[in-house]
């Protein structure tokens, strides 16, 4: 498994009818399609995600007040997150980090062909979140950059290891007095009726344990809070 590699181009491999990041299988990284039926699975996450908060930004952080606001997404997807923030601060300076920046449906689209297809304008960063941040030559991502910081659903690209430090660099990419809302998944199956469901809880124990064996932590979710405390 690679924490030092990160991917140069958005080259995709085929399996079981299904499109992956090249970079992203080669290197044990979130290992999850990035096609059309996965950006309609993030549709529907994302839709859960607002029916759940009802805001775009958790509670407590008026982003309405800041005049041009700086917003990094880690873990952006398909954008709908950013796409939020920007319907409602148009002036908004927005940044989507990602290890795959196109749109997953063709291996021979450029990014110049990806920019022009964006519906919204956010910039799109290529970058592995296994990596310290320190070693980017990005100006854009320096300490006291951002007024707000969304991290989300990374539960299967990061490493377990990598936890700590990529809070700690994350609150330092925040200006002072800025936000981090970050946001991970804890899956309880059951039927419609409320009673269990057997096979969904055998298919979630094998891939928590997958996700183990490749050095995730399927239970982040409960460490979160911890974490951003611990990194002040």
């Amino acid at each position: 498994m690679s924490n030092v590699a990160q991917p140069r181009d958005d080259r995709l491999v085929q399996w079981a009818g299904r499109n992956f990041a090249r970079f992203a299988l080669e290197n044990n990284i979130s290992c999850v399609p990035v096609d059309e039926p996965e950006e309609q699975n993030f549709d529907e996450v994302h839709g859960i995600f607002e029916d759940l908060f009802d805001r775009v930004v958790l509670p407590d952080y008026e982003i309405d007040d800041i005049e041009e606001p700086a917003v990094l997404d880690c873990g952006y997807g398909k954008g709908q997150w950013l796409e939020g923030i920007l319907k409602t601060n148009d002036d908004a300076w927005c940044v989507g980090v990602d290890i795959y920046t196109g749109s997953g449906n063709s291996d021979e689209e450029s990014d110049e062909e990806n920019d022009d297809d964006r519906l919204v304008q956010y910039e799109k960063k290529r970058w592995n979140l296994n990596v310290s941040f320190r070693t980017s030559r990005d100006p854009d991502l320096r300490p006291e950059t951002f007024h707000l910081i969304n991290s989300r659903v990374l539960t299967d690209g990061i490493n377990s290891s990598r936890w700590p430090e990529y809070v700690r660099e994350l609150k330092n990419l925040l200006k002072p007095g800025g936000w981090l809302q970050m946001v991970e998944v804890h899956c309880l199956f059951q039927s419609d009726s409320g009673r269990s469901a057997p096979f969904l809880e055998r298919w979630w124990q094998y891939y928590q344990d997958t996700m183990t064996r490749m050095g995730k932590d399927p239970r982040v979710f409960s460490r979160l809070g911890n974490l951003m405390r611990d990194a002040g």
